[in-house]
């Protein structure tokens, strides 16, 4: 017997909402919206977080603020091709409003814990957090859902990408590395939550072909011996 399977499609195969690619825009130029008002009105320094405002003053919205500023013109554009890029993939499978969602508490929480775990005064602006929160999702859930490819596959695939884009080749002072790390370890907690919860309709979208053979030996009427026949 020959068993032969044939892989036909799974979550990610499955067509892509259309808005993601509005949402993604969407997101960065209300990022790009808020950075302008960060550099050029009074109200700026409303919306940037420190120890200080956050654990002092207990200003909590900054948290969420923070993290859709940006400290100059280069450090948007900097972030906003990758923050597009992810938010479009991750709004464009799993929905516009968890990514929004997503998106927010998380960057909030990154700041919340780099903060807090810092042991210098520090003020954190910018959306590289949520960044590698998304790349930390998608990457985790690729790996989960991309069963057609062998573990080891998976592996070099999730390891290439990350080498690539997500470690860097130059330290910068200025730039907020445990920010990226929290990122990255939220994104696939969230992943792995949401793969929890949400296990049996991922797999649903799951299909192989499978075709078997069967082959068994018949007697040959004119031999003593045995013909093999499908």
């Amino acid at each position: 017997m020959v068993i032969k399977t044939t892989f036909l499609q799974n979550y990610l195969s499955k067509e892509k909402i259309k808005a993601g690619k509005f949402f993604a825009m969407g997101l960065v130029l209300f990022s790009g919206l808020l950075s302008h008002i960060y550099w050029n009105t009074d109200i700026g320094d409303t919306l940037e977080a420190s120890k200080t405002n956050i654990f002092e003053k207990a200003e909590y919205y900054r948290l969420f603020t923070t993290s859709f500023i940006h400290g100059d013109l280069k450090h948007y554009l900097s972030n906003s091709m990758m923050l597009f890029i992810l938010s479009y993939f991750v709004s464009s499978f799993y929905g516009k409003a968890f990514t929004f969602f997503l998106s927010l508490m998380g960057g909030a929480l990154i700041n919340l814990t780099v903060l807090k775990l810092s042991p210098t005064p520090i003020t954190l602006v910018g959306a590289s957090g949520i960044v590698y929160l998304l790349w930390g999702f998608w990457l985790t859930l690729y790996s989960k859902l991309q069963t057609q490819l062998s573990p080891m596959s998976r592996i070099l695939r999730v390891g290439a990408i990350t080498l690539i884009l997500l470690v860097p080749t130059s330290y910068s002072p200025q730039v907020s590395y445990s920010a990226h790390f929290f990122g990255l370890v939220f994104g696939i907690l969230s992943a792995a939550v949401y793969y929890l919860i949400f296990k049996s309709h991922l797999k649903s979208f799951e299909n192989w072909d499978v075709k078997i053979n069967l082959e068994e030996l018949i007697p040959d009427e004119n031999h003593n011996d045995f013909t093999r026949v499908d």
